[in-house]
C-alpha cells in the first residue's frame, strides 16, 4: 500500500491521510474510540487556533537524539480493519519540512510511525516520531509514499 503525497506551496511533502493510532489497550490503560473522539476534539480546536503537533524522527527520551521532521494535522477517524477486528482509527496528513527527512520518507527509510501521549488521563496525540528500524507499539501499514502527484521538480519550481 502506497498512501498519496503531494508538495504545499512551499515545497515541502504532504503525505495525506496516514493512518496514525487506532483503539487499544495498553497494559491498564484503554485507549477507547471516546478517547480517540475527544483527542481528536482537541487536535481540531487546537488547529482552529493556528496549532499542529510536532513530527519526528525517533522517541523521545531514546538514547539517540530527536530530529524535527515538521508537523502534522489530523484529518479524520475512520474504522480500519486491525488485527482482524474493526477499530477506530485517527487519520492524519504528514508535512516534512526538513529536507533529509523527505528523502528518507520516499525511499522508505522511516516506514513505522508511533504517536508520543504525554498523559493518557488527558487523551491527545502530542507529537508522532517516525522510526526507521524500532517496532512500534502499533502494527499500522508501513510508511510507504508514492512520488508527490504535484512534485515540484516536475512543475519547475519558483525560486
Amino acid at each position: 500500500m502506497n498512501f498519496i503525497s503531494e508538495r504545499n506551496s512551499l515545497g515541502h511533502l504532504v503525505v495525506k491521510d496516514v493512518p496514525i493510532f487506532v483503539e487499544c489497550a495498553r497494559g491498564e490503560t484503554s485507549f477507547s474510540q471516546e478517547w480517540i473522539r475527544e483527542a481528536v476534539t482537541k487536535a481540531r480546536l487546537a488547529e482552529a487556533e493556528g496549532y499542529l503537533p510536532p513530527l519526528h524522527v525517533r522517541h523521545h527520551g531514546d538514547k539517540e537524539p530527536v530530529r524535527a521532521a515538521g508537523f502534522f494535522r489530523i484529518t479524520k477517524t475512520e474504522s480500519i480493519k486491525f488485527k482482524g477486528k474493526t477499530k477506530l482509527a485517527i487519520f492524519a496528513d504528514l508535512t516534512i519540512t526538513d529536507p533529509e527527512v523527505d528523502s528518507e520518507v520516499l525511499t522508505a527509510r522511516l516506514p513505522y510511525r508511533s504517536v508520543e501521549i504525554f498523559d493518557v488521563d488527558l487523551p491527545a496525540i502530542d507529537s508522532l516520531a517516525l522510526l526507521d528500524h524500532e517496532a512500534p507499539y502499533l502494527e499500522l501499514p508501513m510508511l510507504m509514499v508514492s512520488e508527490p502527484w504535484n512534485n515540484s521538480e516536475e512543475q519547475g519550481a519558483v525560486v
